[in-house]
């Protein structure tokens, strides 16, 4: 499904979901574990960037599902 980023230019969902200033990664898994975090700090560091969002959607509450990591 096509989604937009900041600047308007359509991508597609193949592309990673980029917002100008952090990073969401999201999953749908029982828990959070660290492989999920390193993953996204990976990102982080090869994007520049210096916040993400792991957002986990397989929660009763979006509220458990949601970590926020700082480089």
């Amino acid at each position: 499904m096509p989604f937009m980023v900041e600047n308007n230019n359509p991508t597609t969902s193949m592309s990673p979901p980029l917002s100008r200033y952090n990073w969401h990664e999201l999953k749908s898994v029982d828990q959070l574990r660290p492989i999920h975090e390193a993953q996204l700090l990976t990102y982080l560091k090869l994007a520049g960037l210096k916040q993400g969002y792991l957002i986990n959607f397989n929660v009763t509450r979006l509220e458990e599902g949601l970590q926020s990591l700082v480089l």
